[in-house]
């Protein structure tokens, strides 16, 4: 698990088992994962901002001998950081993409906004006033 302070959300390196990763695809095995965690995050009754949002795929097992564990089993956190830095990062910013993407198009939605104007939203000024008498 990771998390970035600047985020509500964590995410996960997992290291799937192998079976799954000769019987299906990397999209299937990473979609299947994030049902099964959030499947038992639903039965411990875990926050939301407890269950990855996404997660980073790795075939290497962690271990001592490759630095991702220490001599008693423990994740080491700063290696692994270092290591991950770039993807994770990389997770983030699709997802942070992702929401926006969400965000403009409940936005046009709830707006009724057909896009075909010069702004990236297709919003003007009423329906910006329109919008800020939904939100009050």
């Amino acid at each position: 698990m990771y998390g970035n302070t600047s985020r509500s959300y964590v995410v996960a390196v997992v290291v799937p088992k192998e079976d799954w990763t000769t019987s299906l695809s990397k999209e299937q095995v990473r979609e299947r994962l994030l049902q099964e965690m959030r499947s038992i995050a639903k039965r411990r009754e875990l926050q939301p901002y407890e269950v990855p949002r996404a997660i980073l795929l790795e075939s290497e097992r962690f271990s001592p001998e490759n630095g991702k564990l220490t001599g008693t089993l423990k994740i080491a956190r700063f290696l692994c950081e270092r290591v991950y830095k770039d993807e994770l990062k990389k997770l983030y910013d699709s997802l942070q993409l992702q929401e926006e993407q969400h965000m403009h198009n409940k936005i046009k939605k709830l707006m009724n906004v057909d896009g075909n104007n010069s702004d990236p939203l297709g919003i003007n000024s009423l329906h910006a006033v329109r919008l800020v008498s939904h939100l009050q």
